[in-house]
């Protein structure tokens, strides 16, 4: 009686496993439909998106809405190409949620106060992100620019080969120009249209000096041959705004040093007057009307400077 107990209980914890394995499986089986259905409607949005940036690129006035230029700054910093799916509605959910999770997380240990600067951080996290990826592909395209010349100057061909020849110049150069490159020459390949793929082009690489020279390119190739002449003036532009853009991260490495000793020198002043009125620092600058009127200041000046930053960073 005893060992048929057994049998049925062990029958009854194997029919269990059974059910419970078929429904995690289907649980599974579920989640993993559902993930690809939304990497599809993702898909299809980003492909909608891309019709958009095509027909504002057609647009005479040029105009584009907010999406599209965030859009654009995914292309540049190289997200886009890391994330495919990720498209400007997506990007803006994250920050608000990675803002609010530092909101939540805060808010509770250390005041609303306290919360709020997290939650504005958490946003400028990975704004940082995105600047930080445009600030390295544009180093990567000027490093490369020179070389890029000196391949062109060897060529002198007909504007429907532009694109052609930008296809082989493409594998001795580095991403994101490489990929840049290459996808001209598919889509002039696959549409027939040099002056557009060449347009396309611009818009995937932020580098002011590219964009420029690409322009000049797909004029130059309608009506001649030799590239020599673009090549030779594009040089010489292109050492004039290195120069200037030395000049100006020298002046911006001075601004820093001076920050810094500003900084140290607040920090001294402050320390010496907490002595002296046997107050804390944290005291003086959180709870008097001076030491909150020299917080607004300093965080004004700070923000400049790091304007200042991004600004030069993004050349």
């Amino acid at each position: 009686m005893t060992g048929s107990f057994e049998q049925a209980l062990v029958f009854l914890l194997l029919f269990a496993g059974c059910l419970s394995g078929f429904a995690s499986l289907r649980g599974a089986r579920g989640l993993r439909a559902f993930l690809e259905r939304q990497a599809e409607s993702l898909g299809e949005h980003g492909r909608k998106f891309r019709m958009q940036r095509r027909k504002a690129l057609q647009d005479a006035a040029g105009s584009s809405s907010l999406l599209i230029r965030i859009d654009r700054d995914l292309e540049y910093s190289g997200l886009k190409k890391r994330f495919p799916h990720l498209v400007p509605e997506l990007w803006i959910a994250c920050k608000c949620a990675l803002g609010l999770l530092f909101f939540l997380s805060l808010t509770p240990l250390y005041g609303f106060a306290a919360g709020l600067a997290g939650g504005v951080l958490g946003w400028w996290a990975l704004q940082m992100v995105l600047i930080a990826g445009k600030a390295e592909a544009n180093r990567i395209v000027e490093s490369n620019l020179m070389k890029f010349l000196d391949f062109l100057g060897n060529y002198s061909v007909t504007g429907g080969e532009l694109a052609g020849i930008l296809g082989q110049i493409s594998r001795y150069l580095d991403d994101p120009l490489r990929t840049a490159l290459e996808e001209c020459e598919a889509e002039s390949r696959i549409t027939g249209d040099v002056g557009m793929a060449v347009l396309l082009m611009t818009e995937k690489i932020e580098h002011p000096q590219f964009r420029l020279l690409a322009r000049n390119l797909e004029i130059t190739s309608r009506y001649s041959a030799d590239f020599g002449p673009l090549v030779a003036d594009s040089r010489r532009g292109l050492r004039e705004y290195l120069r200037q853009s030395r000049e100006r991260k020298s002046m911006l490495k001075e601004a820093a040093f001076n920050m810094v000793l500003l900084t140290v020198l607040s920090l001294l002043t402050l320390t010496l007057v907490g002595s002296l009125t046997e107050t804390p620092v944290t005291a003086l600058l959180g709870n008097t009307v001076a030491g909150h009127i020299a917080l607004g200041i300093f965080g004004f000046v700070y923000l400049l400077f790091l304007r200042q930053v991004f600004a030069i960073a993004g050349e």
